[in-house]
């Protein structure tokens, strides 16, 4: 009862109604959201911001190896070291110790670049050339012959980090070696080696806010403001698992002290190396608090205001349905030329369009079935043209009386009935919608009098699939390709000429073929056949807008040339009388 009195209410007083229950609705999950939205609103910013520091890291990882590999492949076009290099691969290995104190310092200053701590060459053979200031013996360990093995020849290669001695200072630090092959032409020299001190990596995450470590793909901690964790395994230090962090995602964790703790992580394909940001929360929630006072204020303002934008919207809402309501009932009245003249790009908009469109559509559908009308008086005109063919009909005769006057009686005999049949189907009370069995025997009638009358140069077949002769086609639909083929491809022939009809099923669809062998044509005689229509002949192009008629658009017609001859196809869909 109470939904019947709902369906009387005015439109208007509905729309007020829901305005007021959503809004009620949504003032009470606001209120009862209201403790928990401060602390999830500086999570959710805070995991964000950490996301975009650990991409921004990224980037500036990706500038920094790009950068020294550029440097390193201007300095491999060093003449003077490759000329350097081609020397040491030609002295045996006892001879290479002068090239291992080999002095590199001029070069490392010409860089003049403080990215770079120090390099050296590698020979073609793994020999380690100059390098200072670090400790010769552990570069030696590190580039062992199954590195070197494994050391790209075709571009920059990084290696993992491992620490190393200053010989000047005592200093031990970490460093990353990145190897730059090293060409005379064609030739393989050996590589150049730049060693990347960690802490200019270090220099590139210092900037940002919370814990920052870089870690290798064994969970070694490659970069940190604590450098006593270098080396050292993140997940061990800082009591976690594995599984307690999500790729590219920030995770918000517990302490032992229940304390949450924000753990961002960025996976940095470059390297294989993961990127960690560990953030403190609450550090920031007393500088969030959500403002007691101006959310009252507000909701005091909105619940003045609701009135009034309840009755604005309603009127805004109402005058585009009222609008088209008004040309609805004038279109009732029978104008169809009318439209709906809201045009705006909304759904008031779209729905007047669609209207719009509706009226569109009825108009085109009237005016295609008052055509398809016309074009139906005009092949019915055709087809009884066609029917009686007055041509054919003297032809025929004429033959018959042939037959008389050579005292073939009984073949005179034949072509009457065949005359007498051919009339009967064709005609058949004005029926234009036969069954292919009628239709095929049509055919059959015609074929007998064409090849007796062309008994010197043509023959015919007929092969139809009986499982098709139930289903119906419009009438002399198969006779005018016959036609065809007879007096444009057999006639012409100065060979025996043979005609093959088959009609068989393919699928859902019934498939005709009318075959020749006669002498074919181009492909512009195709265009004329599909538009040849006159006195003599039912055009072919009139049988296909009777089929589209009949079946819809849904039918195939092909004219193609073979060798020699032409094959015309027709696919028409399954249609039972």
């Amino acid at each position: 009862m109470k939904s019947v009195i709902f369906l009387y209410i005015s439109f208007k007083v509905r729309i007020i109604a829901l305005f007021t229950v959503i809004y009620l609705l949504l003032a009470s999950v606001i209120f009862l959201i209201y403790d928990r939205q401060s602390n999830s609103k500086i999570l959710y910013q805070l995991r964000d911001a950490d996301l975009k520091t650990a991409q921004t890291i990224s980037i500036s990882l990706d500038n920094l190896f790009t950068s020294i590999e550029e440097m390193g492949g201007l300095m491999a076009e060093n003449q003077s070291l490759i000329a350097m290099l081609q020397k040491a691969n030609q002295v045996p290995a006892g001879e290479k110790i002068q090239y291992r104190e080999y002095d590199l310092s001029s070069l490392l200053k010409e860089l003049k670049n403080p990215i770079i701590d120090d390099l050296s060459f590698l020979s073609s053979d793994g020999y380690v050339i100059g390098g200072t200031p670090l400790y010769k013996d552990r570069v030696d360990l590190i580039f062992g012959p199954s590195t070197v093995k494994q050391l790209s020849r075709e571009h920059a290669d990084w290696l993992d980090m491992f620490r190393i001695q200053d010989l000047y200072t005592q200093q031990i630090y970490s460093v990353i070696p990145c190897t730059i092959p090293v060409y005379d032409g064609q030739n393989f020299l050996g590589h150049l080696v730049l060693f990347l001190n960690e802490e200019k990596i270090f220099q590139n995450i210092s900037a940002y806010n919370g814990s920052v470590f870089i870690l290798d793909d064994n969970n070694l901690i490659i970069s940190s403001a604590r450098k006593d964790f270098l080396c050292k395994d993140f997940y061990n230090k800082m009591q976690l698992t594995y599984f307690d962090i999500s790729q590219d995602v920030s995770t918000v964790l517990k302490r032992e002290d229940q304390r949450e703790i924000v753990l961002t992580a960025q996976y940095y394909q470059r390297r294989n190396w993961q990127i960690l940001i560990m953030s403190d929360p609450n550090t920031i929630y007393a500088q969030e608090q959500f403002d007691n006072s101006f959310f009252i204020s507000v909701s005091t303002i909105c619940i003045i205001t609701i009135p009034i934008i309840a009755i604005l919207l309603i009127i805004y809402i109402s005058k585009p349905i009222t609008q088209l309501q008004n040309t609805m009932k004038k279109v009732d009245a029978g104008d169809l030329s009318l439209r709906n003249p809201y045009h705006k790009h909304d759904e008031f908009g779209n729905l007047s369009t669609h209207f719009n469109q509706l009226l569109d559509t009825v108009q085109t559908l009237l005016e295609r079935i008052s055509l398809q009308e016309e074009q139906k008086q005009n092949y019915r005109f055709q087809l009884i043209q066609s029917q009686i063919n007055p041509h054919f009909l003297y032809n025929v005769l004429e033959l018959i009386s042939s037959f008389i006057r050579l005292d073939m009686k009984d073949t005179a005999l034949l072509a009457v009935q065949n005359i007498s049949n051919f009339y009967r189907i064709s005609l058949s009370d004005g029926v234009n919608i036969i069954k292919i069995q009628d239709e095929v025997q049509l055919l059959k009638q015609y074929l007998c009098l064409q090849e007796m009358r062309y008994r010197e140069f043509m023959k015919f077949t007929v092969e139809v699939d009986e499982a098709i002769l139930p289903y119906t086609i419009p009438k002399l639909t198969l006779q005018p390709l016959a036609e065809n083929a007879i007096y444009h491809g057999l006639r012409s022939c100065k060979y025996p000429g043979e005609l093959k009809v088959q009609g068989f099923l393919e699928g859902g669809w019934i498939v005709f073929s009318v075959t020749d062998n006669g002498v074919g044509f181009p492909q512009e005689k195709v265009e004329e056949i599909m538009q040849y229509k006159n006195h003599q002949s039912f055009g072919i192009q009139s049988i296909i807008h009777r089929l589209k008629l009949y079946f819809g658009e849904e039918i195939l017609f092909e004219i193609t040339p073979c060798s020699p001859g032409t094959k015309i196809t027709l696919k028409i869909p399954k249609k039972e009388q």
